[in-house]
């Protein structure tokens, strides 16, 4: 009985001592995990960003017009459609780009300005 008794509170001491060991432990892989989580967190708002501007840049638009280049949207150039630039951004037809991805357009690179800045803010140019 008195070893019964005595094996008993060793394995009492023991059960608690590992237990103690358990949180420690615990405590400390929760600790890194918080860690590393701040330390991802700024990667990963920097991830999304990229893949928000290599979506936008997938509908990117390299535009040559008369010599002078132009960058825009397909939204852009779909608004106020239809008309030849909205149907070159629907895609539904080929057009070729030089090497640097540029499709030309053989036209005044002045008026198309004024075009493009309609097509952006939806207000006709003036004087």
């Amino acid at each position: 009985c008195f070893m019964s008794s005595s094996l008993e509170r060793v394995l009492v001491h023991f059960g608690d001592h590992l237990f103690s060991v358990v949180q420690s432990v615990s405590r400390a892989i929760e600790q890194r995990e918080k860690e590393l989580f701040n330390k991802q967190l700024p990667y990963r708002c920097t991830a999304a960003e990229v893949q928000a501007i290599n979506a936008q840049q997938r509908k990117c638009w390299y535009l040559d017009v008369g010599g002078t280049a132009f960058h825009t949207s397909s939204d852009v150039m779909g608004r106020h459609g239809p008309h030849f630039l909205s149907v070159l951004a629907s895609r539904e037809y080929a057009s070729e780009a030089d090497d640097g991805q540029y499709v030309f357009i053989d036209r005044d690179s002045r008026w198309f300005a004024i075009i493009l800045e309609y097509l952006r803010d939806g207000t006709p140019a003036t004087g």
